[in-house]
């Protein structure tokens, strides 16, 4: 609880729900390491949002 309200108090805020979410992020497992991917698993080309084809394909639903 000292570790939380000292967290709280270096940041600069001294209010009670500050301190509890402070507490409860001391609280939390820590996260494991990301995961390194093999080259093979690397993409090339990353995929692109091709929001006109959503358009066509919602107004053909609609529409029939």
């Amino acid at each position: 609880m000292e570790q939380a309200i000292v967290q709280a108090l270096e940041i600069g805020e001294a209010s009670k729900d500050h301190v509890l979410n402070c507490l409860s992020r001391l609280e939390q497992p820590r996260r494991p390491q990301p995961l390194h991917t093999p080259p093979a698993l690397k993409l090339i080309n990353e995929p692109q949002a091709n929001t006109a084809r959503y358009d066509i394909l919602r107004s053909a639903h609609h529409e029939g």
